[in-house]
């Protein structure tokens, strides 16, 4: 399969143009997270300057589904990590999330557990409903760190160039392999049987797609 990829994109990198907007973007899929870099708006360096959040896939627009993530990460319908305490502490997000996920679902009357919680290292919020909005809003720890991400947002795009939806749907579950579900928040997919190479056309030159830091390789170089 081949595919382009764009650079890392920050919320400064969108600001104010026209041409991101809603119905403008193709379809493909995406990896969002977080640049570890020390000032804000700032594309990661490298792989290890990078926090992975989330892999998603969209047939038809990404700067909407962008949109989507970024409104659900300020308006509390998204899973808040402690993400600096993770990165430093090489916390598995995923495997923290899907804990939680159990143990709320075994604790459903009871309205789940209170957070935050040492039995979900990093974990401060999860979108369980309507009844912790109020919570959510007036949380220092919560409306801090949610400041603090939306300054460290960081996604990159792969586009299929054969854009169809089962290549969409093929290459989503390829890369969330090659991230590594446990560390992502998104849910795990079985990537199956992969015959095809994936290989990112450049300007430049190609580069296969065959780990977790070849996706920074067209991108940084590194």
């Amino acid at each position: 399969m081949q595919l382009k990829q764009t650079t890392f994109y920050t919320i400064d990198h969108f600001s104010g143009k026209p041409e991101y907007r809603k119905g403008y973007g193709p379809g493909g899929v995406y990896l969002w997270g977080f640049s570890m870099e020390e000032n804000d708006y700032l594309e990661p360096t490298s792989d290890k300057m990078f926090f992975p959040y989330y892999v998603g896939k969209v047939y038809d627009d990404l700067y909407c589904r962008t949109f989507e993530h970024v409104a659900s990460l300020v308006g509390g319908n998204q899973a808040i990590f402690d993400v600096k305490m993770c990165n430093s502490n090489e916390i598995k997000i995923g495997d923290i999330l899907n804990n939680y996920k159990k143990k709320s679902k075994e604790q459903k009357q009871n309205g789940g557990p209170k957070l935050p919680n040492m039995d979900f290292p990093g974990l401060l919020h999860f979108p369980e409903g309507i009844h912790l909005s109020k919570q959510f809003l007036n949380d220092d720890a919560i409306q801090k760190q949610i400041k603090w991400m939306i300054k460290h947002f960081c996604i990159t795009y792969f586009i299929p160039i054969e854009n169809t939806k089962k290549s969409i749907d093929d290459l989503e579950k390829r890369i969330g392999t090659l991230v590594n579900y446990n560390r992502l928040i998104t849910k795990k997919y079985n990537a199956g049987d992969w015959q095809d190479q994936i290989e990112i056309i450049d300007e430049v030159s190609n580069s296969l797609l065959a780990s977790y830091s070849d996706i920074f390789t067209v991108l940084i170089g590194k």
